[in-house]
C-alpha cells in the first residue's frame, strides 16, 4: 500500500516527469556539418520548361473528356432519332451533325409519330 500511494504521489507532484525532462536536458549530442559539395552522379540543373508541355497535356486531355462525352450524347440521340423514323415508316438515315439539331430532329420526329399514332 506504500508504493501505490508513493507511486501516487510522485505522479500527482510529477517528480517522475520532472526527473526524466532533467535527465533528457542534460544528456549531451554531437553536432554533426555536411560540408555542401557536389553530390555524385546527381543531376544538374536542366534548361528544359516542362510547363508548356504540362498546360499541352492537360488541354489535350480535356478535349479528349469533352469529345468522348461529346460523342456519347451525339450516338444516344442519333439512335433514338434512327428508331422513330424507323416506326413512322420513314428509312431516311441522314442525321444532323450538331447535338442541337439532333435534338430538334428528334422533337420533330416524335411529334410526328404522336400524330400519326392519334
Amino acid at each position: 500500500m506504500k508504493n501505490l500511494l508513493t507511486i501516487f504521489m510522485s505522479v500527482v507532484s510529477g517528480a517522475k516527469l520532472i526527473g526524466l525532462v532533467n535527465a533528457v536536458l542534460e544528456q549531451s549530442y554531437d553536432l554533426i556539418v555536411i560540408d555542401e559539395s557536389d553530390t555524385p552522379l546527381a543531376s544538374g540543373p536542366v534548361n528544359t520548361n516542362y510547363y508548356i508541355l504540362a498546360v499541352c497535356s492537360v488541354a489535350l486531355a480535356a478535349f479528349l473528356a469533352f469529345f468522348v462525352l461529346w460523342l456519347t450524347r451525339r450516338n444516344g440521340l442519333k439512335k433514338r432519332l434512327l428508331e422513330l423514323r424507323r416506326r413512322a415508316g420513314n428509312e431516311d438515315v441522314t442525321v444532323p451533325f450538331s447535338i442541337r439539331e439532333l435534338k430538334d430532329a428528334v422533337a420533330e420526329a416524335e411529334a410526328n409519330l404522336s400524330a400519326e399514332l392519334l
